[in-house]
């Protein structure tokens, strides 16, 4: 795993940095092995497909052309005819969050907060998840005695759709970025959101996995 850091200690940066880790994975691609890029961040503003930014489209093509999978949490501002950037941006694959745990009978529905619209590509589970907490924000419950906490958020969808996309990867090396969001799309489990009247699918690792084998 290669570990970028394109923002400061508070969360604040500018995407002329973030976009400069962008291209740091394409150009050290075969170095360090990079198939995958997954960004926790956004501009917290509501695109739809037609309004969304074009400036950095041309970096993120160099990295599907260099074949690396590229997905970005759709962020949580409970928007309902849009997502932020750069999730998004073209080729990218825009993540929004479920429900993990069946604490008020929400099990596998979308989170109140995620960013949503015609634009939102996929779903994975984004609350209530346990991982490193230093409780500094507040995503995440205070920490227990080892270091964890309970986190919600888009930014905790986006890494499950980073590891389904590296299972897949390992399962069949040869696929295109491209084909893994169409596994992803197609093997997931449809998730009705009220809402909007749109329906998602959540990521299902397991059926991804098998159709990558045998696909």
């Amino acid at each position: 795993i290669a570990a970028l850091k394109v923002l400061n200690d508070t969360g604040d940066g500018t995407f002329d940095a973030i976009f400069a880790g962008v291209d740091f994975c394409v150009d050290y691609a075969e170095q360090f092995n990079v198939k995958i890029i997954t960004m926790s961040l956004s501009d917290k503003r509501e695109y739809s497909k037609e309004t969304c930014p074009k400036t950095y489209g041309n970096r993120v093509d160099k990295a599907l052309f260099a074949g690396i999978f590229v997905d970005a949490a759709s962020s949580n501002e409970y928007y309902r005819n849009g997502i932020s950037f750069p999730a998004c941006a073209s080729g990218i694959v825009s993540v929004g969050a479920t429900h993990d745990a069946n604490v008020t009978g929400q099990l596998d529905q979308l989170t109140g907060f995620t960013n949503r619209g015609q634009n939102l590509d996929v779903l994975a589970p984004g609350s209530l998840i346990t991982a490193p907490s230093s409780h500094k924000g507040n995503t995440c419950g205070a920490p227990n005695k080892d270091g964890f906490g309970s986190c919600e958020g888009t930014s905790m969808a986006a890494p499950h759709v980073a590891g389904v996309a590296a299972l897949l990867l390992e399962i069949n090396p040869s696929l295109k970025p491209f084909q893994i969001e169409q596994i992803l799309k197609i093997t997931g489990k449809p998730v009705f959101d009220d809402r909007t009247r749109l329906t998602f699918p959540r990521v299902d690792a397991l059926a991804a996995a098998r159709f990558a084998a045998n696909p």
